[in-house]
């Protein structure tokens, strides 16, 4: 429930352009996923700020891990 709660956070302050925010937020929600499937959630949400702030090689090595999570989930995969 908290890992829910604080991955809408982050996306509504991701909405609002606030990213060091959404940042830690989406850490957050990583460091107590209690299952891979969300800690690959969270990473992906930390990638896909990092990369709408022009931080590509970070975006890139914050994914790397996020898809060796997310194995068999098509919807990030899909990304």
């Amino acid at each position: 429930m908290l890992y829910t709660l604080i991955m809408k956070v982050g996306q509504h302050t991701l909405q609002k352009r606030d990213y060091p925010a959404a940042l830690a937020r989406f850490a957050r929600a990583a460091y107590i996923a209690n299952q891979n499937s969300d800690k690959a959630s969270a990473l992906e949400m930390q990638g896909i700020t990092l990369h709408r702030q022009g931080k590509l090689d970070e975006a890139v090595e914050t994914l790397k891990p996020a898809l060796r999570l997310a194995k068999g989930n098509p919807t990030l995969t899909a990304h």
